[in-house]
């Protein structure tokens, strides 16, 4: 199989009474707007310089570093890969340049692929890599800040195909191809709590039909297959922060189905989230390990006070004693 290549994902049509919706699951391709754009123009270079540079592909779907070891993906892109085997794949200053193995796969606990648009609720995962980021790469920090809806402005980072707006999907996805495009959230997906942020993919002859901002031709996208998983990154005046993990795309009513214009994209809100990842990143240790740590910390400091070293290069040695004394404690 050519490891490059994303499949594009098959669509899984549900109908939502309350805001008469058919989301398509799971999401996926950055696609431009009507000619004069193309989806050339989308095109992120593989640079070292690239803000994005931290958004990387899986097989089957893309992903955001959030750690140098972690990264935040969608649950239904997760869920296909195996540990051992599978890979994420950085472009960094090249096509495919880095290739770090999955060591772990963590779903978020509520989310259950049996359910109807099951990529509207908790569709997140963290994947443990084997090894870690090269040096350089961008890490995101979380957007902690809810979205206002019809202004908050997403620019959406994924590997997934393209084309134009009024013609469909006509750029098959591929990994070494990295794609951005922006839009402004919208609305929340009714009966998620907040957690499921949706947009509209204005232009042709359905502009905004979900009401709300609207960035023009130029400028607006959708997902297609291969950008489940990619990042919706806010800029915050200094930093590219991940504030949503896109999940879907799909469409209102009977109208446009996506990604033609008029249809709508969408994903998880990661301020919802931001507890349980970085719990998961960084687990809180239980009281008995807190108390055997401790005991062994005390240890090290009177056998340093022996020997006449300062207690603080003592102290150093913290991070090591901790991998040595709970080899397991990344599991939830």
């Amino acid at each position: 199989m050519n490891r490059s290549r994303l499949p594009t994902a098959g669509i899984l049509a549900a109908s939502l009474a309350a805001l008469a919706l058919t989301i398509g699951a799971p999401a996926h391709a950055i696609m431009a707007g009507a000619s004069p754009d193309t989806p050339a123009a989308r095109v992120d270079a593989n640079t070292t310089s690239s803000v994005f540079a931290g958004v990387g592909s899986f097989s089957n779907g893309s992903g955001a570093l959030v750690d140098s070891q972690w990264v935040l993906t969608a649950a239904h892109v997760a869920s296909g890969l195996t540990v051992g085997s599978s890979s994420f794949y950085l472009n960094y200053g090249g096509n495919l340049t880095h290739s770090l193995g999955v060591a772990a796969v963590y779903l978020h606990p509520s989310y259950n692929s049996s359910i109807a648009n099951a990529a509207a609720y908790n569709d997140l995962a963290l994947v443990q890599l084997s090894s870690a980021a090269p040096a350089g790469v961008p890490i995101y920090g979380l957007y902690g800040t809810p979205f206002t809806l019809g202004t908050t402005d997403l620019t959406l980072v994924g590997y997934g195909g393209s084309g134009n707006g009024d013609v469909g999907a006509t750029v098959a996805a591929d990994g070494s191809v990295k794609r951005t495009g922006r839009n402004v959230a919208d609305a929340y997906f009714t009966g998620s709590g907040n957690q499921t942020y949706m947009f509209d993919f204005d232009g042709g002859s359905a502009p905004n039909a979900m009401g709300g901002g609207s960035l023009g031709n130029l400028i607006e996208t959708n997902l297609v297959g291969g950008d489940s998983g990619g990042g919706a990154f806010v800029f915050d005046g200094a930093n590219w922060l991940l504030a949503g993990v896109n999940t879907f795309n799909g469409s209102i009513g009977g109208g446009p189905a996506p990604p033609l214009f008029g249809s709508i994209g969408g994903g998880m809100v990661v301020s919802t989230y931001s507890t349980w990842i970085n719990s998961t990143i960084s687990p809180v240790p239980e009281p008995s390990t807190w108390a055997m740590l401790l005991g062994g910390l005390g240890m090290l400091g009177w056998a340093a006070r022996r020997r006449g070293i300062p207690s603080q290069q003592a102290s150093l040695l913290h991070p090591l004693l901790w991998e040595r004394a709970c080899p397991g404690y990344r599991q939830p």
